[in-house]
């Protein structure tokens, strides 16, 4: 996942946490993390987040569970004019997420290639800095994806914080953009409940499948 602020806990760490009270890890494991601060998917940008599974694939050939977000920064830091109401019909701003979703697309490819099971794709909140109609837009599609693209070997889950987060600006960064601590904990349990319900990532003992 693209890792929002520095100076907040990273969740990778924080599922870590939610998988070793679960026994899914033992005490002291954590998931290997490549998140970078800032990452764009296709937007050109110092980061990008498709690099990063090259860097991945590299250290451990035999990765069976990819957990990630990506596409907001295609908006926040080189298209903020998409973060307008109404931007989900403006051409330029759906080309932005068009070009999002193929190279999303083009990393899925890579991960079935690779040998991939599953993928958590959690997705944006509506934040107090807007954005919320190309947000959701976005996430139509993604949900479609993960429809169209989920076989008998490889399931991808779309996961939205739009609902948890609704009604609680507490949840928020004071930049109005990133989640606090408190939000990150919200979309740690997210993910982690999509990890359990779905066994991903189990150990044997919890009768469903092997880690």
């Amino acid at each position: 996942p693209t890792r929002r602020s520095s100076d907040l806990p990273e969740l990778n760490v924080l599922v870590a946490q939610r998988a070793q009270m679960g026994g899914a890890l033992m005490a002291g494991q954590v998931y290997r993390d490549y998140a970078v601060a800032g990452a764009t998917m296709a937007a050109a940008s110092l980061n990008m987040i498709p690099p990063q599974w090259p860097s991945a694939k590299a250290a451990n050939p035999d990765i069976k569970t990819v957990i990630m977000d990506g596409g907001g920064n295609d908006v926040l830091i080189n298209n903020p004019q998409c973060k307008a109401a109404g931007s989900q019909n403006d051409a330029t701003c759906k080309m932005v997420v068009n070009n999002t979703v193929m190279a999303v697309g083009n990393l899925i490819a890579d991960f079935k290639k690779t040998g991939v099971h599953d993928l958590i794709y959690f997705f944006y909140p509506h934040a107090p800095t807007g954005g919320d109609d190309i947000s959701d837009y976005a996430f139509g599609i993604l949900q479609n994806s993960a429809k169209v693209l989920s076989d008998a070997n490889f399931r991808m889950y779309a996961i939205s914080s739009v609902q948890d987060f609704t009604g609680h600006a507490d949840y928020f960064y004071i930049d109005g953009i990133h989640a606090n601590a408190t939000g990150e904990g919200v979309i740690a349990d997210e993910i982690w409940k999509v990890m359990k319900d779905n066994c991903i990532a189990q150990p044997a003992s919890s009768g469903c499948c092997a880690m």
